[in-house]
C-alpha cells in the first residue's frame, strides 16, 4: 500500500507538477542553481528539499 501511494506521488508529479516547475521554477531552483536549498530537478530531490503539500499550493496557485 505504501509502496502504490509513491508510486501515485511520482506519477502525479511526473504528469501534473514537473512541467510546471520546469516552467516557473526551473531557472533559481533546477540545474546548477538550487536557491534555498530547494531542487526541482528529480521527484526524489523535491521529496528531500520541499514539501510535497507546499509544492501542491504553488502549482494550484494558492501560494507564492
Amino acid at each position: 500500500m505504501i509502496l502504490a501511494l509513491v508510486l501515485l506521488q511520482a506519477a502525479i508529479y511526473s504528469r501534473d507538477i514537473a512541467p510546471q516547475l520546469a516552467f516557473h521554477c526551473k531557472r533559481c531552483h533546477g540545474d546548477e542553481i538550487t536557491a534555498g536549498g530547494v531542487d526541482t530537478r528529480t521527484y526524489e530531490s523535491v521529496r528531500r528539499t520541499t514539501s510535497f503539500a507546499l509544492l501542491l499550493e504553488l502549482v494550484e496557485g494558492r501560494r507564492g
